[in-house]
Order: structure tokens, then sequence, then C-alpha cells
């Protein structure tokens, strides 16, 4: 994740800044990437470059190596105004750094009991909207779009391609959670409407409150996916499918699994990395697109696809205007 600690020049002998100057584009977050080369360009310390002169020096960087995504109209042009006219910046991208503990909460577990802090749930809504410009997803358009069509299957049969039989898989209820392999609920089928992503190491460990639990960050496995959770109720759900496939593209994740929760929300998996910094860092992106920081947790909940949804005070099924149990639908589903 570049900051502008990344970007310093001497500018000895006075000379104004070239091509070698500017590091080359990264494949994420390129708005953002193309204000903090044009930030470089004002702060440099030797010969100072008109704006148009920034302008064109930007768009050979852009063009010296393929790239992601092509420029919008005047996106340059209007990050060199933003940057020629800003009185400073922040010197770091986000407000806190990846700082794991060092504490276990058990020997054998794969977590610390204080995970590194994400910053506090505020979108960017500058993100989001060049998101919502230059991504296109309605929810029609993913489920035409997905690998396979499971939208009407069975939940174990939408996770079953996902995980290994042996898998300890936790799902249930938010107050009766259950741990049992995979093979298990392809063979008896699954209750409640809500799963843990990650796999469990074993079926019980010891809460923060000292109590055993079927589901706690002790007996959660390492992590296999990491959850988007897009549920701002002033978007629609066609842009919300567009803020998927904006984090998707900008980030090279691969988008493995995408839920309706049946009620605000779309929840978005995708693989994790083996290295926890990547996550944390892919999840600091996923808040500025007005992510739920929660979901960073390795033992958090999400909504088991196709799974009708449940009170969370009663347990019943809840009913759409119609009468009819709200399912959970899978509306992307890509093992590969």
């Amino acid at each position: 994740m570049s900051n502008i600690k990344d970007y310093r020049g001497d500018g000895k002998g006075g000379r104004k800044p070239n091509l070698a100057d500017l590091h080359d584009f990264p494949n994420l977050q390129l708005h953002k990437n193309i204000f903090l080369r044009a930030l470089f360009i004002k702060q440099w310390p030797g010969g100072k470059l008109s704006e148009s002169e920034a302008v064109e020096l930007i768009y050979r960087k852009f063009e010296e190596k393929p790239q992601r995504r092509k420029l919008q109209p005047r996106e340059v042009e209007n990050a060199v105004a933003s940057a020629f006219n800003s009185s400073g910046v922040k010197t770091s991208t986000y407000k806190y750094k990846f700082t794991p503990s060092e504490s276990k909460t058990s020997e054998d577990s794969y977590w610390n009991e204080n995970l590194a802090k994400l910053p506090a749930k505020d979108q960017c809504e500058e993100t989001i909207k060049t998101a919502l410009d230059e991504y296109k997803w309605s929810v029609s358009l993913m489920l035409n779009e997905s690998p396979l069509k499971a939208d009407q299957w069975s939940p174990q049969e939408v996770l079953s391609p996902l995980y290994q039989p042996e898998d300890l898989m936790c799902t249930g209820t938010f107050y009766n959670p259950n741990v049992k392999p995979i093979a298990y609920w392809m063979k008896n089928g699954m209750a409640g409407d809500l799963f843990c992503p990650n796999p469990m190491r074993c079926e019980t460990g010891i809460n923060m409150d000292g109590k055993v639990s079927k589901r706690c960050r002790d007996n959660t496995g390492k992590r296999k996916f990491i959850v988007y959770e897009s549920d701002d109720k002033e978007l629609s759900f066609d842009q919300k499918a567009s803020l998927v496939k904006s984090l998707w593209k900008e980030t090279g994740a691969s988008l493995r699994m995408v839920v309706h929760s049946g009620g605000k929300s779309l929840h978005a998996f995708f693989d994790a990395s083996d290295d926890e910094k990547l996550n944390w860092q892919f999840m600091s992106i996923a808040v500025k697109y007005g992510g739920d920081p929660d979901m960073y947790r390795p033992e958090q909940q999400a909504r088991l696809p196709n799974a009708i949804r449940l009170s969370k005070e009663t347990g019943r099924a809840l009913l759409d205007q119609a009468g009819n149990p709200i399912s959970q639908k899978c509306l992307y589903l890509d093992p590969k």
C-alpha cells in the first residue's frame, strides 16, 4: 500500500521530475495513485512543472506498461488540479498500521487475542463514487455471469465445491452454532442461516469470556475467505453489485461467491492470502468501499447461501410482503 513517504526525490541541480522519478502504477487503487503522483510532482523540491506538464508526464508514465483498466475522461487532469490546489495530504493511507498482538488465544490457536486494528467504518465517498462511475454490474448480470448457476441449490450443495469434505464447518444460528465436517452437512443438510466462512480447527474453543464455545477465535482455523459486506441502505443492490465488481477488479483478489443477505446487504467472498498482512490491507480497502470491518474477524459469521433468513430473536423464518420465506440467494459462485 502506497503512501506519501514512497514518493520522494532529491531534486538535485534544480532539475524537473521525469518519468524515472515516478513509481510504476500498482494493480489496484489506480485513481488514488494518479493523485499521489500528481502530489509528488507538486511537492518536488527541484524545478517545478506546470499543471499541463504534470498531466502529460503522468499520461506518459501510465502508457509505459499495460494497465488493468483505461483512464477515464479527464481523470488525470482532475487529479492534477486537485493535487496542485491542495494544502497537504495525510502521510498515511490508513489510520492504523498492521501491528498484530503476540498473545495467542491458546497454545494451539492460529489467532492472537487482539487483531490488528482497522480504520473505523468510515466509507470514502470519493472511492465509492469513482467505483460506481467506473464499474457497472447489476444483480441480474452477476447471476448471468456466475460460472455456476447455484441460486436453486441447497446450502450444502453451494458450499461443497468450496471446501474439502473433512473441513470442519460451523453453521447454525447466532445463538446456536454447530460444528461438523462438510461431509456430515452434505449427508444431513444444514440448519440455520449463518456460517463461519473459515473452517474450524476443532469443535470447541475457549472464548474471550473464558467459556467453552463452538464458535470463537480460539477454535477457528486458518483464514480461507475474507468477506466484504456492503450494507449501505442508501445504495441500490445494483450499486452494491458494482462495488463488489470494483473491489474485485481493483485488488485482483479472486471472487468466489456472492450471497444476498435477504436484508439490506450483499456478502462477497474472496480468497484469503496466506499472508495476513495482505488480508488486512484488502479489508482496509474494503472498508473504504463501505465494508463492515467486523468481517475481518476470523470467527465472524456470514449469511449461509440459499438458506431461509431467520429472526435473530425468535429463530423463525422471516417473510416477505407476500408471506413467503425470505431466501439468502447465492448470486455468484466460482469455486475454480
